[in-house]
């Protein structure tokens, strides 16, 4: 499990200005959560989701994980050597993602993905 966990409709949230590295699920996990007005910026998120153990989800082993998601901008994170994606957007069994916006992260060879969904905007994230 990560460092920040935020579920079951809570928020809105803010995540900023932490080290957020050496996790072995996902660093940061927004899932089922709400804003309006939640956000995760300026996190150093590296080297997350390498618990060896496991390795039944490893789509769900990612820096930081948007699953099932509800209005939070993700932007300014430095982002790197995740496991899987560097940021990841999805949907969930229980509620679909929607108002993402994931922009002005420095991702550092990590990938976002999920910015095909239609409810998430993906913008100016550099590898």
């Amino acid at each position: 499990m990560g460092i920040f966990w935020c579920d079951l409709k809570g928020g809105p949230i803010e995540v900023t200005g932490n080290r957020i590295h050496n996790n072995g699920k996902s660093g940061i996990k927004y899932e089922i959560c709400k804003g309006p007005g939640s956000k995760i910026s300026y996190n150093s998120v590296v080297h997350n989701g390498y618990l060896k153990k496991d390795s039944s989800d490893l789509k769900g082993r990612v820096g930081i994980l948007l699953q099932s998601a509800q209005s939070v901008e993700v932007t300014n994170n430095i982002v790197q050597d995740n496991r899987g994606h560097g940021i990841y957007a999805k949907d969930g069994n229980r509620q679909k993602t929607s108002g993402v916006f994931i922009h002005h992260n420095s991702m550092r060879n990590d990938s976002v993905g999920g910015c095909k969904i239609s409810g998430v905007k993906c913008k100016a994230n550099d590898r």
